[in-house]
């Protein structure tokens, strides 16, 4: 079942784990790479990344679906947004 507008599907990351260099992003495969092995995002749910001019991740999802907002990797993307 889709999800109707309700849910969240952009989100802003301000902080990130340490040892993931992510204040010199040079390619937007290190976004992909982060949000992947480190927020656990569904690469189909991705639909872009990009990183702001204050060095924030901003990250728009796409095809979410009813059961994707309780997902552990959801919620904690939801938590630690602004």
């Amino acid at each position: 079942m889709k999800l109707k507008n309700e849910a969240e599907k952009y989100f802003v990351i301000q902080e990130f784990e340490e040892g993931w260099g992510m204040d010199d992003v040079v390619c937007e495969e290190q976004l992909y790479a982060y949000c992947l092995d480190v927020l656990f995002i569904p690469e189909e749910k991705i639909e872009d990344l990009t990183m702001n001019e204050e060095s924030y991740l901003e990250v728009n999802l796409e095809n979410l679906e009813y059961d994707d907002v309780s997902e552990d990797w959801y919620v904690n993307l939801y938590k630690m947004s602004k």
